[in-house]
């Protein structure tokens, strides 16, 4: 009764037995008067007449979730509430796994599992709307849900749950529209007469179309000036610009007029409110949302922003707020895409992404929970006014932090007032420029210092000796104090008085159309000089949202962008490829300067320019063995791309570097690869660079070692001063001195980095399947991919779109992958091996753990035949043998464990594996790694903070066997100072969030960075640094 249309025969059958029913229970009860249950009424309302109560229910329909009549005289279910959607206890939930029958909640006798999933899925979505076409729409998918795929299939086969099973595998696998429809008709035509599988994509769609939320698709004016929304919805012309709202067809025939077309420019929003509340239909979802209050490991270190400064500041002074961990926080990050994925075309589509901050770390940016907000069309990028776009977004953020949204919580099982705010926001640095409000060019181009944008000097103590060295800087002492970090309060004083003008094309009369430059009055001059003095090109949107002004960080620079930059700024510095930062234009900087007089530029007898060998200048020996030693690197699995691509040994390049390429080069192999080049105080500045950028990286970061960090970098960026010419230093070699903060309010910088935003916006950019109307296509693929991941959290056998099953899931305690072989071990092997797990054994699981059974199986040894592998996934690893990684691109033989050597001192002992084996104890098996160990006196660790092994000098062949569950993950790089020595680095993996695996400490995550000791020599203000190189002398003639 509740899901028929009320103009139906069953639920006006329906009624009347309600109304019967209550009838007879007022007088049981010798009571006058009768509670009406209706939309209007809520059982709040006493009427007499039964009558009447009667037209009401027709009218107006039951209230929501009235499905237990107990204000009528029904009696309430012992162990389930009226309200309740259906929750079935442990007993009912394992035998259904069982394959046993539950009670079906939407009527009938029995429904198996998937269709109970099913049959809760639509409860969640329930909503009371007061239109009929929604109530239309609902109980067409509750007809479909019941409705068996054919006659005679299995129950749990039913017409919604096999379209939303075929649909999720059209989104994952990107089919289009037209090889979909063909493979519907196929698979209906082999499936029985009378089956009720759609025929077509747009069937299959319209299945689907009860679960999916609004998306309101508002007209804006082609010139960016407005939208046509709120006051301006009725408009058909833009009252700033003059252009029409619509495009104009032009009809057939001369002298015809044109007919009005579609909308110039269209802006897709969905709605945030609507999404925000769906996540809290499913128990699990909603249980997700407070995590950061209920799970979230609480210590010193920073691991989520729920641990950071400013995430404390929003609880301290918003109490209300905080005081509901279901309140959520958000952080938005924007920026253009071409859809086309083709460089010959400028169209640039602008979608707005919403990252939930109430979530785990490995979830926060999972396919699943980035949220796609707007939409903006092309093919021009809104620039600074993308303020007139984000007004719907920031329109429903101020009703979320007034007023809230009345939502349903299905693990609490309860209505609650829901709240919800922006926490910051992550976007490249142009795009911040454009949100913030700021310039981001020329003399104040920083968006923390802003009028104080100058030296990297000013960072340093006050009284630091860096700041009287005039020669080796640009000749000028620097006695200014490190600049003042302005409150969120002081910059809204700075804007409030801005007035904003939006639109690429002013409305202008007929005589100003035609005058020139020459006609300018001087007031009109003054007013372009004013405004080019000016560090603000407008006033924010963000402001409007009233703790916008309490937040220290509100738009974050990007980690990712900021690492790529200085990578491709210090490579093209060091290679020289024909765009670089030393050039001509450089040196006579220099002379202007005067300042580093060997470099200056040199005129020859013949007329040409030759510039000197600056100490960063790499001859071609040097540039042969930078690359060499890059194009030899070999890493892990999952580590990286491969490396080798990158280089060109042709041109002594490196080319089509991505940002996580630069990302790895910078932090890991750069460091590395200059060991034996350039003079020792420009290798030692640019690895402390390269140990910077990988200490902010990390995932848990100690904030009392950050103000240390910080000194450290700003004394390197002032030593690189001292020898990079100063056009190497742009805004880019600026902004990491101001990472540290942002780290310290804001947390950890991989979550305001723009690498899983990237990703996403790449994911977007696959749905387009009509180049001629990209945005649309890309609106109805999240749509429907929308829907269905709604539908998956409730089938429990059913993966994710959006949250992709690790290679390593269900493999963490060994499996193995590659080269199966079963062997027959001979007495001596057998022992030895047998040996290590008894000697081991307790180093993995404590002794008192063990079972008996356990103890009684060990005690009688393995088979004696077990199965070897070439390849093997274990703890997140992926190792291969010696011979494996021969055939490979990868190196994944390489490994490290930590042992107590002779003297009772615990040592590193380094090797590679030579062969796996699975030792079979038949209740169990225990995979080993038979190692070629590397003699522990042949492990050094240099002045540099590297470790050096030499791979040919083995030792401890009697013990060559270790639990594979012991060792850690190495890769080796041949030492550029000693081709017979290999330098140590650990490889990586990611398995927090697999496998129940919570907590980051239990498993060493983090990839180790070179050694803080790395010296930095101080430079004293008389000593004289050569800054051309004496060792030889490759200029550059031009």
């Amino acid at each position: 009764m509740y899901y028929a249309h009320r103009s139906s025969t069953e639920y006006r059958e329906g009624v009347t037995e309600f109304v019967t029913f209550a009838d007879n229970d007022r007088k049981s009860r010798m009571s006058m008067h009768m509670l009406c249950p209706c939309r209007d009424c809520k059982n709040e309302q006493m009427i007499e007449d039964k009558d009447e109560v009667h037209a009401h229910l027709i009218m107006n329909g039951f209230m929501k979730k009235y499905t237990c009549w107990t204000k009528h005289g029904e009696q309430e279910a012992p162990d389930v509430a009226a309200e309740e959607v259906l929750d079935q206890d442990v007993e009912n939930t394992a035998a259904a796994r069982e394959g046993m029958f539950v009670p079906s909640p939407l009527g009938g006798e029995t429904i198996d599992l998937d269709t109970q999933c099913l049959s809760t899925m639509l409860h969640d979505i329930e909503d009371a709307e007061d239109n009929d076409i929604d109530y239309e729409k609902f109980s067409k998918l509750v007809e479909d849900c019941q409705m068996p795929l054919y006659d005679g299939c299995k129950s749990k086969h039913s017409k919604l749950s096999c379209v939303l099973e075929l649909m999720k595998l059209k989104a994952s696998n990107g089919w289009s529209d037209k090889s979909f429809t063909e493979l519907l008709e196929l698979l209906k035509d082999l499936l029985p007469e009378g089956n009720n599988l759609p025929q077509t994509t747009y069937e299959a769609k319209q299945v689907l179309c009860p679960l999916g939320l609004e998306v309101r698709r508002i007209h804006a004016c082609p010139n960016d000036c407005i939208l046509y929304y709120k006051e301006y919805a009725d408009l058909d012309v833009c009252p700033i610009c003059g252009a029409s709202r619509y495009k104009r067809a032009k009809s057939e025939g001369e002298g015809s007029k044109s007919k009005r077309g579609g909308p110039a420019k269209v802006v897709w929003y969905l709605p945030i409110a609507e999404r925000m509340k769906r996540m809290f239909a499913n128990k699990e979802q909603a249980k997700l949302v407070r995590w950061h209050a209920e799970e979230r490991k609480v210590d010193t270190m920073l691991r989520h922003p729920a641990d950071s400064v400013q995430w404390r500041t929003i609880d301290r002074i918003y109490q209300e707020f905080s005081n509901d961990p279901r309140n959520m926080r958000f952080a938005m990050c924007t920026d253009g895409i071409n859809p086309f994925g083709d460089l010959s075309s400028r169209h640039s589509t602008w979608p707005v992404l919403l990252v939930n901050y109430n979530l785990p770390p490995w979830l926060c940016f999972k396919r699943k929970y980035i949220m796609l907000a707007m939409l903006i069309q092309g093919p021009r990028q809104p620039g600074n006014d993308i303020d007139v776009f984000l007004e719907p977004i920031i329109d429903d953020f101020e009703r979320l932090w007034n007023e809230g949204t009345r939502t349903w919580d299905a693990y609490a099982q309860e209505y609650f007032n829901l709240h919800a705010m922006l926490f910051c926001t992550i976007n490249d640095y142009p795009a911040l420029g454009n949100l913030f409000g700021q310039t981001v060019k020329g003399t104040w181009a920083c968006s923390e210092c802003m009028e104080e944008t100058r030296s990297k000097w000013r960072f340093l103590p006050r009284y630091h000796p860096y700041r009287n060295m005039r020669k080796n800087f640009n000749g000028h002492r620097d006695t200014a104090g490190t600049p003042t970090e302005l409150t969120g309060t002081e910059v809204h004083n700075l804007v409030m008085g801005i007035t904003n003008e939006f639109g690429k094309k002013r409305k202008v009369g007929k005589r100003k159309e035609k005058s020139t430059s020459k006609e300018k009055t001087k007031e009109h001059v003054e007013k372009q000089k004013t405004k080019e003095k000016s560090m603000w090109k407008k006033k924010s949107i963000f402001w409007r949202l009233p703790y916008w002004k309490d937040l220290e960080v509100r738009h974050c620079i990007d980690l990712m962008h900021v690492e790529k930059n200085v990578c491709e700024s210090l490579m093209g510095l060091l290679l020289n490829p024909g765009t670089t930062k030393d050039g001509l234009n450089a040196r006579r900087d220099l002379e202007d300067m005067g300042v580093r007089s060997e470099l200056h530029p040199i005129t020859t007898e013949s007329g040409r320019v030759y510039l000197p060998p600056a100490c960063y200048t790499l001859s071609k020996e040097e540039k042969i063995d930078l690359l060499t030693c890059l194009s030899g690197i070999k890493v892990p699995s999952g580590y990286s791309s491969r490396i080798s691509r990158l280089v060109s040994l042709q041109d002594l390049k490196l080319i089509g570097m991505k940002s996580h390429d630069c990302h790895v080069l910078i932090t890991q192999l750069l460091p590395v690869a200059i060991r034996n080049i350039l003079p020792p105080k420009v290798r030692h500045t640019i690895q402390r660079l390269c140990s910077f950028f990988h200490a902010i990286g990390q995932k848990i970061i100690d904030p009392e070692g950050l103000d240390e960090l910080q000194a450290e970098l700003v004394r390197t960026l002032c030593h690189l001063e001292m020898y990079f010419p100063p056009t190497f230093f742009d805004i880019m070699e600026h902004l990491p001195v101001h990472l540290v903060r942002q780290t310290k309010c804001c947390g950890p910088a991989f979550m305001t980095q723009m690498y899983p935003c990237e990703r996403y916006l790449g994911i977007l950019k696959g749905y387009v399947r009509n180049r001629s109307h990209p945005e649309g296509s890309i609106i109805e693929s999240y749509t429907t991919e929308e829907a269905i991941e709604f539908y998956v959290d409730y089938m429990s056998e059913t993966s994710s779109i959006g949250l992709p099953r690790s290679h390593h899931e269900g493999r963490l305690d060994g499996v193995g992958t590659v080269g199966r072989k079963t062997i027959r071990l001979d007495r001596k092997v057998y022992d030895k091996a047998h040996f290590t797990v008894l000697q081991h054994m307790t180093e993995v699981v404590p002794l008192q753990n063990l079972s008996s059974e356990t103890l009684q199986w060990l005690s009688q040894g393995p088979e004696w035949s077990a199965t070897t592998w070439q390849g093997y996934d274990i703890n997140g690893y992926t190792f291969h043998t010696v011979k494996q990684d021969s055939k490979c691109t990868v190196q994944n033989s390489g490994l490290r464990i930590e042992a107590a050597s002779d003297g009772g001192r615990r040592d590193q002992y380094y090797g590679k594996v030579e062969k796996i084996l699975e030792l079979d104890y038949l209740k169990f098996k225990v995979p080993l790694f038979r190692c070629r160990w590397v003699d522990l006196r042949n492990v050094k660790v240099d002045n540099e903070g590297f470790t050096t092994v030499n791979l040919a000098n083995n030792a401890y062949k009697d013990e060559p066997f270790v639990l594979a569950k012991q060792v850690v993950q190495v890769f080796y790089i041949v030492d550029p100072c000693n081709k017979k020595l290999h330098v140590v680095r650990e490889g990586k993996r990611r398995i927090v969030g697999l496998d129940n695996i919570a907590d980051e400490d239990d498993y060493n995550q983090h990839v180790h960075g070179i050694g803080q000791e790395i010296p930095l020599e101080e430079e004293e203000e008389e000593d004289e640094f050569q800054y051309a190189r004496v060792d030889h002398e490759e200029g550059l003639f031009l």
